[in-house]
């Protein structure tokens, strides 16, 4: 219901501004980087939702030893991981010639 409420807010434009976060688009509003809450909101408990079905149905499924370990440690470090990573990145795009600025 949220979901098909926010696709419906998205379809109208209102004269105020002060519910623009919830989904009440003001008129004339163009930006890429606006995603309001109501219908996103929707997302979030859907997957809320099935993801409690989704553990309850494969809680008894073990995986072999080192090929877990490997997804383990990446969960357990992923903030060093995602640090880590992007100069990585950067770095790789520039070794390949890759103008980023």
């Amino acid at each position: 219901m949220i979901i098909l409420s926010g696709v419906y807010l998205q379809q109208q434009t209102f004269n105020f501004s002060y519910l623009f976060w919830l989904g009440f688009v003001p008129e004339n509003l163009s930006t890429f980087d606006y995603f309001p809450l109501i219908p996103w909101f929707g997302v979030i408990l859907l997957g809320v939702y099935y993801g409690r079905h989704i553990i309850e149905k494969t809680a008894n499924i073990k995986f072999q030893r080192t090929f877990s370990n490997l997804f383990t440690f990446l969960g357990k470090h992923s903030l060093i991981v995602y640090l880590i990573h992007q100069p990585a990145l950067i770095l790789l795009l520039i070794a390949f010639g890759f103008k980023l600025f």
